[in-house]
């Protein structure tokens, strides 16, 4: 669960409670859906589905699956547009 809990410093009861509710939440969300996702594929397959599953979509990339979701939903940029030139180039 400490892999989708939001970091805080806010002593507010209640939004720790809301927070850790989301957490809750979305971890169930992560088991469901796999465990959907098992139980769609062939029986014959579903062993293989379930390693897959377990290597492939594990909570922390479930919650990092969830976070580029919302970034690209609300247009959220992480570089800064610099409007003027640069009197010299830069030197990396």
């Amino acid at each position: 669960m400490n892999a989708v809990r939001a970091l805080t410093t806010s002593r507010d009861p209640a939004l720790r409670l809301l927070l850790g509710t989301i957490a809750l939440l979305l971890v169930n969300l992560w088991v469901w859906l796999k465990a959907h996702l098992v139980t769609s594929t062939p029986r014959s397959a579903r062993a293989a589905a379930r390693t897959w599953l377990d290597q492939a979509l594990r909570l922390d990339r479930f919650g990092d699956l969830l976070l580029e979701a919302i970034k690209a939903r609300y247009q959220v940029h992480s570089a800064l547009h610099y409007p003027f030139p640069f009197a010299t180039p830069l030197k990396l």
